[in-house]
């Protein structure tokens, strides 16, 4: 499906705000409520726009773990994406994708959610034994690069951040 400008601005729109109406919609992106309504259902059904809920970081940072898997060229997207699938069984984890991480490099985020990784031990510990296991899906050198986080996951926890900060100054919740 070819996007034209207004597409992409209630993408932006959604963006910013999932629970965004169709009235609140029309108004940003100067459309009739039921032009918008029609827009935003042709997007869904093709799967151009996709819902899903973040954790916040306020409250759950202590529970998160994220980082890339990174394999050589060698190892193709067809294969990264099985590596990735079968990774994305594991009970600890909230969501996984595939990228490109570079012009030599597939590879696939991940975001992990467990009370587990409240203890850095049990981190490093996990973080190993995900490392050995996927070097073996993928028999070719594999690099975790556990601090480097997907910016599109970044952006979702700073508008949490953010909406949190206007609401309530980011006070401590323990």
């Amino acid at each position: 499906m070819e996007l034209d400008e207004k597409d992409k601005k209630i993408i932006r729109e959604i963006m910013k705000n999932p629970k965004i109406t169709d009235s609140e919609l029309a108004e940003k992106i100067d459309l009739s409520r039921s032009g918008a309504a029609k827009r935003r259902k042709k997007l869904e059904e093709n799967n151009e726009i996709q819902y899903y809920a973040s954790p916040n970081l306020v409250k759950m940072s202590s529970k998160i773990i994220a980082g890339i898997f990174k394999f050589p060229m060698s190892v193709n997207r067809e294969k990264t994406i099985e590596i990735a699938k079968e990774f994305a069984k594991k009970e600890e984890i909230a969501n996984c994708w595939v990228r490109k991480v570079s012009s030599e490099k597939w590879g696939f985020s991940f975001l992990g959610i467990s009370d587990k990784f409240k203890d850095k031990i049990e981190v490093d510990k996990t973080l190993d034994k995900w490392t050995r296991q996927i070097r073996r899906h993928s028999s070719q050198g594999t690099e975790l690069d556990a601090d480097e986080v997907n910016p599109y996951f970044i952006k979702m926890l700073k508008q949490n951040i953010k909406s949190k900060e206007k609401n309530q100054n980011l006070k401590d919740p323990s």
